[in-house]
């Protein structure tokens, strides 16, 4: 390999580490800020999903959506439900779906949520010009995740995310 060809890829790398020490930074303050309402930043998320989605939200949503195995999704939705935060029941004509719902406190834990002084605080130190570009380089990235994902899944559902996904 090149030497030139190295250096590329040495900084695909260290641009990755950043990409993933940022995001774990982020999460972690996100966390602190929400372990007062009692929830985690993957569930404050799910919430918000399970509300725009209403009455149609189900576990395979879910799992498409936060890139998890069904499996995986179903335990966390249980774990949810042992909290009362969200409600799941079977689909009367078809019982291997199931359909979640917010319960009284998921709604409440959701808006509690919608608080985000702190992404704020720290998004606000980007203009809004960095932030356009921000958005237009990691959609970028999050479609060439999701295809490189898809090939070693072998899952076509990875390819749905991105048609289907609406992260606003």
């Amino acid at each position: 390999m090149a030497d030139k060809e190295k250096g590329i890829l040495d900084k695909y790398f260290d641009l990755w580490e950043l990409l993933a020490l940022t995001q774990h930074a982020i999460y972690n303050v996100r966390e602190l800020e929400l372990k007062e309402y009692g929830i985690t930043p993957n569930q404050a998320y799910v919430l918000k999903r399970i509300h725009q989605l209403k009455d149609k939200a189900t576990q395979v949503q879910i799992a498409h959506f936060t890139f998890r195995k069904q499996n995986t999704v179903s335990i966390n939705m249980k774990r949810m439900e042992k909290q009362g935060l969200l409600s799941r029941t079977r689909n009367k004509n078809r019982k291997n779906l199931v359909v979640l719902s917010l319960t009284k406190k998921g709604e409440e834990a959701y808006k509690n949520s919608l608080n985000r002084k702190t992404i704020n605080n720290i998004m606000s130190s980007l203009t809004m010009e960095q932030i356009e570009q921000m958005n237009t380089y990691l959609d970028t990235l999050f479609t060439a995740a999701a295809n490189e994902l898809a090939k070693f899944n072998n899952e076509t559902f990875l390819k749905n995310v991105l048609n289907n996904l609406h992260r606003k």
